[in-house]
């Protein structure tokens, strides 16, 4: 089966490094270059090409989108076809001469669609100056969708020049970034001519502590822009930048920091909307709704009520209800009875009634008449006094609670996880590799060793073999690393086939299993040392004495390689969709988060079930040996210690007796960390199986944490970090305090009694 799945990614790596520039795949033209060859426009590929729904430049270097990708528009023409998807990967920029051509010559519309690229643009290869070159007649770009997908470099402010007759229906915009470890941030330069752009509908997600200023939402650039989704962490939104967009009438916030939102910037942004309307302006109604991105059960915490809780009232007394403003929320939480609802949702939801026979007028009107069509009609919103509530806002200043920020809470995980995969663990991964063949010369020079012939020392030839294969994958283990997106670590090679495969074979199955080895060799070095305190007579330890290690090994292997078989089919390969992980993970391709399907319920019980073999049940029983032969040493000590006399020997062997019982409760303990890994999977496990029955706390944060803010892979590298700390420290535990070993290690010629 590895070999079949390693023949596969080598085949994949061929395919792809083949030097046949296009190739069509699934259907989809894909292409290393900008330059379509001319055998795809023959008669010979015609059929293949009518069934094609888009083309990819998937460049092996950075290319200039220039007059080259002319080719490809002319293929979808050949065909008649005058909507045109592209994909990019590896642009440097835009040449502004193409979009001359496009905007003069062809009438198409067009879908394009970048991740890892440059937004500039470029005249030839040299930087476009900031000017009105295109023509004032006859000259339109239409594109139906512009994403700027992950890992877009903005390495300088767009010129609005660039943008003069381009009409984009859907921008869409990912991983804007402000924080302290990092900045991507989309801005525009300023210009005092006037230019005519058009862009509809706009979705900036996944963004990080980005301020919304008129660098950002270009007056000009967005003037005749209708709906905003911010998905992500807005910072703040300049006082007047909406009121000035006359086209807005949707405005979505993410529910995660609307809260922090207000409190920052108070409803001053919204006060200044809508400023000369009228009441009979129906198309100018405003839709400002706290929204989620996802699944509504990943925030059942976040009600109505917690969106506006009561003390929270004054930082709305100014709303401005008769400007045809609405603020909605999509309650998440339980259904409530019409009195549970907050005096602070009230007081905003008192126009409610005008919006509800209106809401054909409104943008997403449909969803909110949905929501509240029924609870309004018994609600009695007198019961909160608000001209009451209205006076004590006069008398007393607005106390605002803190409240937890989750993306410091990510901002923490980034840092953690940027120290442990790019410091601690290549800095600890090397010590145990030096260790390691530390170990493996001095048993080879003392191989002709009387005192290291016992069967003991040959699990640390073993462990020390295995360590060794283990930290020397650990040293080249950032190459498929990217916990974040937005985060300070992002490894450049992970989209490579055959780091791919490196992650899937190497790093989710056979390190798994050398692992799980590690621990096993530590376990048979245990029970070896523990048969020296039982009677040499009994038949137990005469079972011990005779066991074969070369067939322990082999047994060992094949039947940790046997349970870990289902970690190979927990990732795929990713042939480039950047809106899956590299490799996939086996969930990312549904469109659900509820795993209902047997297969997908299967496969994550087998994983269970290895994990649970591999982790919890193999630390357990190691555990148990450790403390018999910790509870054997303590009553060796106990008795040495009862002793009035003891020889200069008896008092030397005391002392390696205490060592090694402190050591190993200390191993103990870090060999727990280990249990996590099953731990974890099981509670991810829960969250996407039964996170919507579960409403508590942990769940809340089992959806937040542990699947929005990529959690598992700073406990994974946490782990990771936590074994290779074990690893060194086993060599004290058990090595170290063994008279015979150190002798050998420290090359000492005089000979000491053997433990």
């Amino acid at each position: 089966m590895v070999w079949t799945f390693l023949g596969l990614c080598f085949g994949m790596f061929l395919r792809i490094n083949d030097a046949k520039f296009c190739s069509i795949s699934s259907n989809k033209l894909v292409c290393n270059r900008l330059e379509i060859g001319q055998e795809f426009f023959s008669t010979e590929y015609k059929h293949k090409i009518q069934n094609l729904d888009s083309i990819f430049f998937k460049l092996k270097s950075k290319q200039i989108l220039n007059k080259n990708f002319l080719n490809g528009v002319n293929l979808w023409n050949t065909f008649d076809q005058k909507y045109q998807i592209f994909w990019f990967k590896n642009l440097l920029g835009f040449d502004i001469n193409l979009f001359i051509k496009l905007g003069t010559n062809y009438s198409n519309f067009y879908s394009f669609y970048l991740y890892n690229s440059k937004m500039l643009f470029l005249n030839g290869t040299h930087r476009a100056e900031c000017a009105n070159i295109y023509p004032d007649e006859n000259f339109e770009i239409n594109f139906v969708t512009f994403s700027l997908m992950k890992n877009i470099n903005f390495k300088s402010k767009l010129c609005l020049y660039f943008f003069n007759k381009v009409k984009i229906q859907y921008l869409k915009i990912k991983y804007l970034t402000n924080t302290f470890y990092k900045k991507n941030i989309l801005s525009f330069l300023k210009i005092n001519d006037r230019v005519d752009i058009s862009v509809k509908f706009v979705l900036i997600e996944n963004c990080d502590n980005i301020h919304l200023t008129d660098y950002l939402i270009d007056l000009q650039f967005f003037k005749q822009t209708k709906v905003f989704n911010f998905l992500g962490k807005i910072k703040s939104i300049q006082r007047n930048l909406f009121a000035s967009l006359t086209s807005v009438r949707f405005i979505a916030i993410d529910i995660y920091f609307a809260k922090q939102l207000i409190h920052r910037n108070t409803i001053e942004w919204i006060e200044e909307l809508n400023q000369a309307v009228k009441p009979n302006q129906l198309n100018r109604i405003i839709h400002i709704s706290i929204t989620h991105k996802f699944y509504p059960e990943y925030y059942f915490l976040l009600d109505i009520n917690h969106l506006f809780p009561d003390e929270d009232f004054c930082f709305y007394k100014k709303f401005p209800f008769k400007k045809l403003i609405l603020l909605s929320a999509f309650d998440n939480g339980a259904k409530k009875r019409v009195d549970q609802y907050s005096c602070t949702f009230l007081w905003l939801a008192q126009e409610y009634h005008f919006f509800l026979n209106y809401s054909s007028y409104i943008t997403n009107g449909q969803l909110f008449y949905a929501t509240f069509s029924s609870f309004l009609n018994k609600t009695n919103f007198s019961r909160c006094n608000f001209e009451k509530r209205l006076e004590k806002c006069h008398l007393q200043s607005v106390k605002i609670q803190n409240e937890f920020d989750l993306f410091f809470f990510k901002d923490l995980i980034v840092l953690i996880d940027y120290g442990i995969i790019v410091y601690s663990i290549p800095v600890v991964s090397l010590a145990c590799f030096v260790l390691n063949v530390l170990t493996f010369y001095f048993f080879f020079k003392n191989r002709k060793s009387k005192e290291l012939t016992n069967t003991h020392y040959k699990f640390i030839k073993i462990y020390s073999f295995l360590s060794l294969v283990y930290v020397s994958f650990k040293l080249v283990d950032m190459i498929d690393e990217c916990p974040f997106e937005n985060g300070k670590f992002c490894s450049s090679i992970i989209s490579l086939v055959i780091v791919q495969c490196y992650k899937i074979i190497l790093n989710d199955f056979l390190m798994r299993v050398i692992k799980v080895c590690i621990h096993f060799s530590l376990l048979g070095y245990t029970i070896f040392r523990l048969n020296l305190f039982i009677s040499p007579n009994s038949r137990l330890h005469k079972y011990i004495s005779n066991l074969s290690i070369s067939k322990l090994v082999f047994i060992s292997l094949f039947s940790f390689g046997l349970i870990s078989t289902p970690k190979l089919f927990l990732h795929g390969l990713n042939n480039d969709d950047p809106n899956l992980n590299y490799p996939s993970y086996f969930l990312d391709a549904y469109s659900s988060f509820i795993v209902n399907s047997f297969g997908e319920t299967t496969l994550i019980t087998l994983n269970l079930v290895s994990d649970f073999t591999n982790t919890f049940l193999i630390i357990l029983i190691n555990f148990i040996f450790d403390i018999s032969l910790a509870f054997r040493l303590k009553l060796s000590i106990k008795k040495m210690l009862s002793e009035k006399k003891r020889s200069r020997a008896n008092k030397k062997y005391l002392h390696q007796m205490i060592i090694s019982f402190v050591m190993i409760l200390l191993n103990m303990i870090l060999k727990s960390t280990e249990i996590f890994h099953s731990v974890y999977f099981l509670l991810g496990y829960s969250s996407r199986l039964r996170f919507y029955e579960l409403n508590t706390k942990l769940q809340f944060f089992l959806n937040v944490i542990c699947l929005r803010f990529s959690f598992p892979a700073v406990v994974n590298h946490f782990l990771d970090l936590s074994f290779l700390v074990l690893n060194m420290l086993n060599y004290l535990v058990y090595f170290f305090s063994d008279s015979n070993f150190r002798k050998v290690f420290i090359l000492r010629k005089e000979k000491q009694p053997c433990n």
